[in-house]
């Protein structure tokens, strides 16, 4: 059985490059997603590099929960915040949105991390 080297460094950087460019967008005033908006371009196609990396573990899983958690679950700017921080325990503490499936990708999160939940 030959050994597998789990690898994260180009995930780890687009990860990086999507959150700045993310960070930028929020706080720059610009939210709307316009198809040829050079920084929403930018952000997608960091995007599909973290989701179409060939890149395993425990690591890549986890940036791809913490890509969509912020895409899809996160509704106030001190949320977005931890989140960029990749500060889970926050969010399980304080984030507002109550939602259960933020919850559970919370928890996967720690669990990939080696983490309790409790």
């Amino acid at each position: 059985m030959a050994s597998t080297i789990i690898q994260s460094a180009d995930t780890e950087a687009a990860f990086s490059e999507w959150k700045a460019i993310r960070y930028e967008i929020r706080t720059g005033g610009d939210e709307t997603d316009s198809a040829d908006h050079p920084l929403w371009n930018r952000m997608r196609d960091a995007e599909d590099r973290i989701m179409q990396s060939e890149e395993t573990g425990p690591r890549v899983a986890e940036i791809r929960l913490w890509v969509g958690i912020i895409t899809f679950g996160l509704l106030y700017e001190s949320d977005h915040e931890a989140a960029r921080r990749e500060d889970a325990d926050w969010l399980l503490q304080y984030a507002k949105s109550g939602e259960q499936q933020n919850e559970a990708i919370l928890y996967a999160i720690k669990a990939l991390r080696g983490e309790n939940v409790a």
